[in-house]
């Protein structure tokens, strides 16, 4: 499997890069930040692995190991924190938030703003950054700190919840690295982000 990350964007010494689930109808969550149904019973049958490209396409372990950083907001630091078990060590956790203060679980750090995590990143000679939850990946991605987004997309429709997306000021083109089936159906895909090269 390639683990390779993409290229980091212009002036950064570090990629970033955005691993998540999403439902078919685009959403992360349930309004009340409710994941359960990314691992409700899917129907019998669906397709085994398999896929156009598939090695191009990273597992969370792939990606954790080539990460050392994982930026998410609060309300997805504390929802993981419900969950009984930490899945990132030994990578460092930033805590977007303005109203944590003092030691944190699992020694994560808190930034006030996204502002502060990049520089927080800088300091700390970040060399993949790993952008979790909604509106942090929404922030994550309008500030040009993503190279290469991994969406694994579950085939269930949930109605409404927290988009994955949010308004842009200007289109992003994606190009297609890869893409694979896992078991119960849900397709994993990986696009690396295109910018456009200067010609002056």
């Amino acid at each position: 499997m390639d683990t390779h990350a993409p290229a980091p964007g212009p002036g950064r010494g570090w990629s970033g890069t955005v691993f998540c689930g999403v439902s078919l109808d685009g959403f992360i969550a349930r309004t009340d930040g409710d994941i359960g149904w990314l691992e409700a019973p899917v129907p019998a049958g669906q397709a085994a692995p398999s896929g156009s490209g598939a090695e191009a396409v990273p597992d969370f372990e792939a990606l954790l190991a080539r990460v050392d950083h994982l930026v998410m907001g609060r309300a997805t630091f504390q929802k993981v924190l419900e969950i009984g078990f930490w899945p990132y060590d030994p990578v460092q956790v930033i805590v977007l938030s303005s109203t944590l203060t003092g030691p944190q679980p699992h020694g994560a750090l808190v930034a006030p703003d996204l502002s502060a995590a990049v520089a927080l990143l800088e300091s700390r000679g970040a060399r993949g950054v790993y952008w979790d939850g909604g509106a942090t990946i929404q922030a994550a991605l309008r500030a040009d700190l993503v190279d290469e987004l991994v969406v694994t997309t579950v085939p269930r429709l949930i109605g409404g919840g927290i988009a994955l997306f949010g308004a842009l000021e200007h289109d992003l083109p994606l190009r297609l690295r890869g893409s694979r089936v896992l078991d119960g159906g849900m397709v994993s895909t990986r696009y690396d982000v295109v910018r456009e090269v200067s010609s002056g």
